[in-house]
Parts: C-alpha cells; sequence; structure tokens
C-alpha cells in the first residue's frame, strides 16, 4: 500500500492533465456570432452591401449583388443611372473606385431591360466586401418585416429604415415595381436594398410613397388600377423584386434560392418517452416574443402573482442594442406583443418590459391574463457530467410561427472554458452571463426560449449561438457549427431576486438529476437524429457542411466523416468558388473532430487520420488556432511529443489571450510528461497570469509543487483552486495528497472526504483515504 501511495502525486498530475486532455473537447472554430447582436441581422447586412452611386455630379444608391473574381457588380435604377456615362461607386468602407456599365448602352443609356426600371454597373476591387443572399421575393406574406437602406443625397450617413409589407401586386407597375411597404424613400436612395428580416436581398427600391404625379400607377400590360386601389397604392413606397433580374439576365439565376439543398430539421414527428414529457411541458410555458418591427424571440413563463404572469427572456430580444463610444449600450425598448402558449396576443407597455442588468443577456416582462398557464419548475443548473438538454424556442424564419423543440448536450464544469470559441472581453462566449454551454441547435427567434432538462425543469434561458458565417455562390450564408450559449437559471434567479420576478412564486428544486439509463439515451438520441434531413442530389458542400456538423453533435461521428468528405469533394469540383478554402478549412477541421471523438483519445488509427485532418485545415489557414491546438492534442495522445509542442508553438496567438489560457495549460501537460518541469511550471504561471480566477492552472501548478516536495506552494495552489471552485474533487484530493505526504492525516481524510462528498467517484479519494485507514 505504501508503494502505491508514493506515485499518487503523479497519478494526480497526470490524470488532471487526462482530465482535460480526454474531455470532449469538440469545438467550432475561429468567428464568433454577436449573441447580442447591435443591430439586427438585417441591419447588419444592409451596412455591408449598400453603396453610393456617383453619376456625374448626382449623388444616390446601389446595392452590391454578385462578385466574379475581383469584379463586382452593383445593381441600382435605370434612372439613377442615365442621368450620365461617368460613374463611380463609394463602397462600405468609404473607398470610391470608378465604375462602368455592366451591359452595353441601349441608345446611350446604361439599363438592364428597357421595360424594368434597373440598370447593372461593375467596380473592381482587391478587397473584400458582402454579397448578399438572395431572398424569395416573389411569395412575400403583408405585415411581414422589412428593412430598406439606401443614401439620402443631402446627407452623408446611409439611413435604414424598418417597415411592413403592404402589398404585392399580381402584376408589375410600369419599371417594374411590385412590392409595396410602409417605409419612406427619401430623394438619392433609389437603388438602395430593400431586405427581409434574415438579411436577404428581396428588392430594389426606388419608388416612393405619396408621389406628386400618379404617372407611375399604370401596369407593364398597359392596364390600369382603379381610383380606388390607386389611392391605396399611394401609401406605400415600392420596390423592384430582385427576382426580376434573374429573369431578365440569366447570368444571376444561380443566385436566386433553390429546392434540393439540405433542410437543418424537417417537421417535428411524434414524440414519445422522455422527449414527449419534456415538449408537452415546453409547449406549456414557451411564450412568443415580437417587437415593434415584428422581429421574433422567445421567452418562458417562471412565476405567477394573481392574474400577472412573469416571463424571463433574454435582454436582446426585448430591447436595441446601440454602439456607444466603443461598447454596447442597451437603449429603445423593443418588444411590443407577446403571443402566450394559447396564441393569446397581449399588448405591453414600457412598464412591462425590465433589463435586469446592464451586464447581463437577462429581461423580464409582466403581462396580465385571466387564463391559467403553466408555471416552469425551476431545476439546478449545475452538471457535473454531460446530459441530454433541451430548447424550446420560435425560430424567426419560420413563417408559420411554429414552436421548436431541439436536443443536445450540455457541457459539464471542468470543459465548457475549452470548447467555447474566446475572443475579447466584451464579445467573449462566456461574458454577459453565458455560462451554460449545449450542442442544441439554435436558430434566429429562439433566444430567450427555455433550456430545459430530461424531467421538463427549467435548467436556463437560451441566449443563442456560435456559427460561421461564409460566402456560396456569392451569397452570404451561416453555418452552424459551433455551441449554443444559455445563462444557468441559478443566475437569473440570483440578479431578479431585487424585485423584478416575485422569487417566492418560484416553483424550485434543488432534488438531483438521477443518470440517464442506456434506455433514455438510445430513445433521445433516435429522436434527435430523426429530425436530420440528408441533403438532396442538389444540395451545396455549405448544405454538407451543416448536415455533417449536425451528425457530430449527436454523436455519430463515422457518419458525420463521410459527410465531410462529401463537402470535400463537392469543394474541389468548384474551385472557383468565394471563400472555397474557408469552407474547406471548416470541412477538414469538422472531419478532425468527429476522428478525434471517434477515436475516444486511444484508437491510434483513428487519432492519426484527425492528425492529417487538422494538419490540412492548419496549412490552409496557418493561423486557424482550433486547428493547431487539435493538432498538438492529437500528437499528444499518440506520444509525438516533439511534433505536438511544434504544434502548439504555431497556436500561439498574442492577440488572444485568453485563447493562449487554453494554449498554456495544454503546452503545460506536454512539458510535465517529458519531465520538464521548470517549462510546465512557466507554461502554468503564464496560464494563471491570464485567467487568474480558473482552479485548473492552480491544479495543474501545485502538482508540479507537490511532485517537487514543495509542499507550501502545492497547498496554497489547492486551497486557491477549492476557493474557486468549492466543488472541485480534484482540487479536495490533491490538498489530501500534500497532507498524507507529510503525514498530517487527520487534515488528509478531511479532504479526501470532502473530495468523495463532492464526486463518490473520485478514485483517488478512495485510494488515499484507504490507505490511510490501513495505516491506523
Amino acid at each position: 500500500m505504501n508503494k502505491n501511495l508514493t506515485i499518487i502525486p503523479l497519478c494526480l498530475l497526470a490524470l488532471a492533465g487526462t482530465q482535460i486532455q480526454f474531455m470532449n473537447l469538440a469545438t467550432a472554430n475561429p468567428s464568433v456570432q454577436k449573441v447580442a447582436a447591435v443591430e439586427t441581422t438585417a441591419a447588419v447586412i444592409a451596412r455591408q452591401i449598400t453603396v453610393r452611386v456617383l453619376v456625374g455630379d448626382r449623388r444616390s444608391s446601389g446595392t452590391i449583388v454578385a462578385k466574379r473574381g475581383n469584379r463586382y457588380t452593383v445593381l441600382t435604377n435605370a434612372h439613377v443611372a442615365n442621368k450620365s456615362n461617368n460613374y463611380r461607386i463609394t463602397a462600405p468602407d468609404g473607398k470610391t473606385y470608378p465604375a462602368k456599365c455592366a451591359q452595353p448602352l441601349k441608345q446611350g443609356v446604361c439599363t438592364a431591360d428597357k421595360n424594368h426600371d434597373l440598370a447593372l454597373l461593375e467596380f473592381t476591387s482587391s478587397q473584400t466586401y458582402t454579397v448578399p443572399t438572395w431572398g424569395d421575393s416573389r411569395n412575400l406574406t403583408p405585415g411581414e418585416t422589412i428593412y430598406s437602406a439606401g443614401f439620402p443625397f443631402d446627407k452623408q450617413a446611409l439611413r435604414i429604415s424598418s417597415g411592413k409589407i403592404d402589398t404585392q401586386t399580381t402584376k408589375p407597375l410600369q419599371g417594374g415595381y411590385q412590392i409595396g411597404y410602409g417605409s419612406t424613400t427619401e430623394p438619392g436612395m433609389s437603388g438602395g436594398s430593400l431586405l427581409n428580416s434574415q438579411g436577404q436581398l428581396i428588392g430594389i427600391i426606388g419608388f416612393s410613397s405619396y408621389p406628386i404625379l400618379n404617372n407611375g400607377y399604370q401596369y407593364q400590360d398597359g392596364s390600369q388600377p382603379a381610383a380606388s386601389e390607386i389611392r391605396e397604392l399611394r401609401k406605400s413606397s415600392f420596390a423592384i423584386p430582385i427576382a426580376t433580374l434573374a429573369e431578365i439576365d440569366r447570368r444571376y439565376a444561380a443566385l436566386l434560392p433553390k429546392n434540393g439543398g439540405a433542410a437543418t430539421t424537417i417537421a417535428r414527428k411524434s414524440y414519445t418517452g422522455v422527449v414527449k414529457k419534456v415538449d408537452d411541458i415546453a409547449q406549456q410555458i414557451t411564450v412568443r416574443i415580437e417587437d415593434k418591427n415584428g422581429a421574433n424571440g422567445s421567452g418562458v413563463i417562471v412565476a405567477r402573482e394573481g392574474d400577472t404572469y412573469y416571463v424571463a427572456t433574454a435582454a436582446h430580444v426585448i430591447q436595441e442594442t446601440k454602439r456607444e463610444n466603443g461598447r454596447n449600450v442597451l437603449r429603445e425598448k423593443m418588444a411590443s406583443v407577446v403571443f402566450t402558449p394559447t396564441q393569446e396576443k397581449i399588448a405591453l407597455s414600457e412598464a412591462d418590459i425590465n433589463v435586469v442588468n446592464k451586464d447581463l443577456d437577462i429581461g423580464v416582462i409582466k403581462f396580465k391574463s385571466k387564463q391559467n398557464y403553466r408555471v416552469a419548475d425551476i431545476g439546478r443548473s449545475e452538471f457535473k457530467q454531460r446530459d441530454w438538454v433541451f430548447v424550446s424556442g420560435f425560430p424567426g424564419e419560420d413563417r408559420s410561427k411554429k414552436r421548436k423543440l431541439t436536443i443536445g448536450t450540455v457541457a459539464n464544469q471542468d470543459e465548457k472554458e475549452f470548447i467555447v470559441k474566446n475572443r475579447d472581453e466584451e464579445l467573449g462566449s462566456l461574458t454577459k452571463g453565458y455560462n451554460l454551454v449545449y450542442t442544441n441547435l439554435s436558430l434566429p427567434g429562439m433566444s430567450g426560449g427555455a433550456i430545459l432538462d430530461r424531467q421538463g425543469r427549467l435548467v436556463g434561458i437560451n441566449n443563442g449561438a456560435e456559427n460561421e458565417q461564409i460566402i456560396e455562390n456569392d451569397r452570404v450564408k451561416q453555418i452552424n457549427f459551433g455551441y449554443a450559449l444559455g445563462i444557468p437559471i441559478s443566475t437569473i434567479v440570483g440578479v431578479t431576486s431585487r424585485g423584478q420576478i416575485p422569487t417566492d412564486r418560484l416553483k424550485s428544486t434543488n432534488q438531483l438529476l438521477s443518470k440517464s439509463t442506456k434506455q433514455e439515451d438510445g430513445e433521445i438520441q433516435q429522436i434527435q437524429l430523426s429530425t436530420l434531413a440528408k441533403p438532396g442530389k442538389t444540395a451545396s458542400a455549405e448544405d454538407w457542411l451543416n448536415y455533417a456538423n449536425l451528425l457530430w453533435r449527436g454523436n455519430r461521428n463515422r457518419e458525420a466523416i463521410t459527410a465531410f468528405e462529401t463537402a470535400i469533394k463537392l469543394l474541389d469540383r468548384n474551385p472557383e468558388l468565394p471563400e472555397r478554402e474557408k469552407q474547406l478549412r471548416i470541412a477538414y477541421f469538422g472531419m478532425g473532430l468527429a476522428w478525434f471523438e471517434n477515436s475516444q483519445g486511444s484508437k491510434q488509427d483513428d487519432l492519426r487520420s484527425a492528425v492529417k485532418a487538422f494538419d490540412l485545415a492548419s496549412k490552409i489557414d496557418p493561423g486557424f488556432f482550433e486547428s493547431a491546438r487539435y493538432l498538438g492534442k492529437s500528437l499528444l495522445l499518440l506520444k509525438r511529443f516533439d511534433e505536438a509542442l511544434i504544434a502548439y508553438q504555431r497556436a500561439s496567438d498574442k492577440n488572444q489571450p485568453k485563447r493562449d489560457f487554453v494554449l498554456s495549460l495544454e503546452r503545460g501537460q506536454i512539458f510535465s510528461v517529458l519531465n520538464r518541469d521548470s517549462e510546465a511550471n512557466n507554461s502554468y504561471n503564464q496560464a494563471i497570469n491570464l485567467q487568474p480566477n480558473h482552479p485548473m492552472a492552480y491544479i495543474l501548478r501545485g502538482a508540479i509543487y507537490l511532485k517537487q516536495q514543495q509542499y507550501p506552494q502545492a497547498i496554497a495552489d489547492f486551497t486557491q483552486a477549492i476557493k474557486l471552485d468549492p466543488n472541485d474533487s480534484w482540487a479536495y484530493t490533491a490538498l489530501g495528497s500534500v497532507y498524507y505526504k507529510q503525514k498530517q492525516y487527520p487534515q488528509a481524510i478531511t479532504n479526501f472526504e470532502q473530495a468523495i462528498k463532492v464526486d463518490p467517484q473520485q478514485v483517488f479519494a478512495h485510494i488515499g483515504r484507504g490507505a490511510i485507514y490501513s495505516k491506523q
């Protein structure tokens, strides 16, 4: 027994490292989508695609619609372009370029078609500008939210206005105008963009409401609306549907939305067992929230006092965020209507809306109703191990306004720091209270919805997701490649105890959730995967990347690898695709993650396949931090230590200190394995300097001190780790080992027993305590 105890410190060191190395560290990578956006998605896209068109000495607007090589195509109105043949384009970054008509002049006029008020201009630039996704402009719904953008001739700033679709005429008016909307078009805005709430381009503006004359209210076929119809049409501004351009110029037909691609999910199936129980509860407690522009968000009923109900949601759902002095500041109140689970529509006043804390993405809504609605049961939001969670909310892209339930697993306390995509202090994934990290699909509109455990208890509020933005076929697309982020219900209850929610009305429980059974796991996973739609024959590489990512989320690693391979083949067939290298990088990195997970940390062939994939991703983008780090991790598990150190060195990025925190820990582990204790200590010191409030760095450095018999320093580090996380069994076990080595057995027993209390499966605490009992 004494012989075994002499290696406890070394085992603690090795296994503390293994805890990091073997945990499920599947991370998506480089760019973080802002969860609480500074502007709506549509407004952000509008700023990126709307340009100023200078025609002679006149100023107007235009919209970037396509890119081929370094040549950009701008769509504007013919009545803008026919003022002169001298064209210049001022891009969104303020740079001005000479431009020319993209088609032969017709009777000296630059126009795309004689029947449509459209003109195509071209400019050349080595800069990268955004090319929008084209939306479905032929099937718009009255009341649907839109955004118009253009440059009024007497102002320098771009004007972005939100409004709603008023009408879509059954046949086009003169000039091809067909989309009527409730937003003013000022002189100079002609040629600007009209986008739907998802930021997709649906039209080109150019016909303002209430014109002086009624000349424009005549259909292209020569017929004229009745006088009463004209009176109604005059109330709206008009735009030309973007689909018109594809009809008159076949070069742009490929930019229209296509059928046959991969759907992220298919229609909801009949749920059974655990999932049905959770979904039934979610249906009763999840509400839909609309802001004054008609944008969609979600919330969950958490308390009731008489006929007053309290809804928890995300702050960015109920308030607009604006940029002031370099920071995001919540300003104008946006939420206007709550739709209850029975579709009761309740208007909100400003007094009904409350942002709980300016530093946290938490909001509260009050509404009154005589109906009897269910209130969420509050569960525990601490997870010591991976478990199933369910997200309930209303995707904004779903015009049917149907609620969706997505299934995933939540990261435990130890691993979440290592799997999110860290950025700076303001935009970091774990800022603004986002302390729950999970694999569920979180679509726009589901922010503020419920995160539920297997018993249907509320454990958090869903706030958003980390995604990748790419351009495919000259269209901006989002790849659902990253983790979802939420705020634990314990945080929400803590900060709302000041009066925003009557906490004495919360239905809370401290009952621990039992471990899921194999039957439950199989049942939940089967339902999770049944919601996936395999891409069709005409699917794009982006469709296959999304599908592969969802397979990986569902732990179907072999199938995910095949899907990533399909995406790579499609990309290889299309060498001219813009941002092809970025998509290849994502595909190889995703494939590497799938091989890494499939290896379970020990299968040598799978680890070697992971090394190849991560290496290819790193060669495509040498600055790709996550791929280089996983390359080092895979080489470490293959015991190719020198190569692993080289990979970690490549991953070093001094401009991203939070990223370097993880890098420092993992590089320290390699030095520890190689018995290069001084270098290991330096790495852990660096990690502590970068993130002094993370317990793992103290545990690993303390293990080095313990190995070197520097007991006071070891005690100080393990004690600090316990202070930072009182529920870390490794810290108690390590501290017990120090006291054991010093033959201070009562203190050792106390810490071993505390470790076992925190985690009954902590093997080394049992060994240490047993060794002391044997001595006594």
